[in-house]
This record gives structure tokens, C-alpha cells and sequence, in this order.
């Protein structure tokens, strides 16, 4: 019999689902997702997210980096606009961890079924 050692850490179901999101678009061969992708997609607070992500990244199932966008001169001055988005990328391990469900279930207290059908609790 399976037991959630983790039980009463909502963060790390949060984390559990968003990792299945992230693997989802994965498999769909999107290897980056944007932040403000999951923060739409999701409608938690922003604080909700940071545990979530920041559990994945600490635990190597996902990991945190920057996409920089630098847009061309605008007008007379040498002045470029940067923007700096935040994207999570799926590791290995996450891949791993996603298909052993048995793993999975210990670590995130919830089974993920059929891929094709899952139901966020968004």
C-alpha cells in the first residue's frame, strides 16, 4: 500500500501538477514554458506558484531559467528595449518521475492516470 509522506503540503501537489502541465507540453514538444504561461493557465497567486516551481527546481524535476528578448532600435536614439521572461524547463528527472507512476504517487499523493485526460484542479 502506497502512503503520502507528504500529506498536508499542498505546495508539493501544486508542484505534482504543474509538473504534469509541463511535461504535457513536453510531449507536445515545447521544451520551454513562460511563467506568466502557468500563472494564466492556473489563476493562482503568485506566491502558490513560487512554492510550486521552486519545490521542482530544488528537487532537479524541473528547472528555472531566463529567456532574454532584445528588440531592435526604436526611433533616433540607440536605445533597445530588453525584455526578460522567466520559462520552466522539464530535466530528466522530472521526465522520469512523471512516467513511474508509483514514484510519482509517493511523491506528489496523487495518482496521474491517462495523460491525455487529466483534470487539473484549475
Amino acid at each position: 500500500m502506497l502512503t503520502n509522506k507528504n500529506e498536508g503540503n499542498g505546495y508539493i501537489k501544486d508542484a505534482g501538477e504543474i509538473l504534469v502541465y509541463i511535461y504535457n507540453h513536453f510531449l507536445q514538444k515545447v521544451e520551454n514554458i513562460p511563467r506568466k504561461k502557468i500563472e494564466a493557465e492556473t489563476g493562482w497567486e503568485i506566491s502558490r506558484i513560487d512554492n510550486a516551481l521552486n519545490y521542482l527546481d530544488k528537487n532537479r524535476f524541473a528547472e528555472k531559467g531566463k529567456d532574454i528578448k532584445i528588440q531592435p532600435n526604436l526611433g533616433h536614439f540607440e536605445t533597445r528595449r530588453v525584455e526578460i521572461d522567466e520559462i520552466i524547463r522539464l530535466t530528466g528527472k522530472g521526465i522520469s518521475i512523471v512516467e513511474n507512476s508509483q514514484k510519482f504517487k509517493l511523491r506528489f499523493g496523487f495518482e496521474i492516470g491517462d495523460l491525455r485526460v487529466f483534470e487539473y484542479s484549475w
